[in-house]
């Protein structure tokens, strides 16, 4: 894998030296459980997430955000609930190969200028290498702080705008998202009144079972709306959780998918 520099930026570059069209791509993903693929992507976004890095090897094939990304949004359309057919690693690493010949070619196949290339580069790949815990200061800083002694702004609750938008409050969100960017299995249910009151016993925040469900909402997508998104920018900016409505026992919750644990303090 080569690297170029942009600004202090990495810009991956890579050879995976593979034929394949998007209709090859597509039979190949029909063949396989949904759900599963989904979760085997999602435990790599959480592995990426957690280890701190922006690549790693996937075998002989290295693995970035932005692969994964296009990965899952093929799945979602392409793979099938009616089989429970798991993918094994080696034909992951090479559905891994086939997404970065694809997406590169999708980016030289359309019609883009040279501002919405570089729209189209800063967010799939500079966003993903921003410091979380450098996000995570920088919001908390501008809008409880900052945005107060800004006389033109302060006239505007900018927490309580923020309140009303995703249904609970600011320092609930960013707690509920930091839990979700270190969940190491890249999947969760919501949470039950057990773990909520445990929480609420550790960290003193007046937490409940709907403000959790809130969040979720307010982050998840369907695979309806995530197929029904357009445009450059990655779907899981707007949808960094699957709603997979899929419940393993009767007795279970839904599971939700973390696909993309890098945008959820951007969302």
């Amino acid at each position: 894998m080569g690297h170029l520099s942009f600004l202090g930026k990495q810009i991956h570059k890579y050879d995976p030296q593979i034929e394949c069209s998007e209709k090859e791509f597509q039979k190949v993903l029909q063949h396989f459980s949904r759900i599963e693929t989904l979760r085997g992507i999602c435990k790599l976004s959480s592995h990426l997430e957690i280890g701190g890095g922006d690549v790693f090897q996937f075998g002989s094939t290295p693995v970035n955000p932005e692969i994964l990304h296009f990965f899952a949004s093929h799945v979602i359309r392409c793979a099938t609930d009616l089989t429970k057919a798991q993918m094994p690693d080696s034909q992951f690493e090479i559905v891994l190969r086939m997404c970065w010949k694809l997406s590169q070619e999708q980016v030289l196949h359309e019609n883009y200028t040279a501002s919405e290339l570089l729209i189209r580069m800063g967010y799939v790949q500079f966003v993903t290498q921003q410091k979380r815990l450098n996000s995570f200061t920088r919001n908390l800083y501008l809008f409880t702080d900052l945005w107060k002694r800004v006389s033109s702004a302060k006239e505007i609750d900018i927490t309580r705008e923020i309140e009303s938008l995703i249904g609970i409050s600011y320092d609930f969100a960013l707690f509920f998202a930091l839990a979700l960017t270190h969940n190491k299995d890249g999947h969760f249910w919501a949470y039950d009144q057990k773990i909520i009151d445990d929480l609420k016993s550790k960290t003193g925040l007046e937490l409940t079972v709907e403000d959790h469900q809130k969040f979720i909402d307010w982050c998840s997508g369907s695979y309806e709306e995530i197929i029904a998104h357009s445009g450059l920018i990655s779907p899981f900016l707007s949808y960094p959780i699957i709603e997979s409505k899929f419940k393993p026992t009767s007795d279970s919750g839904e599971v939700y998918m973390i696909v993309a644990p890098n945008f959820i303090f951007e969302k």
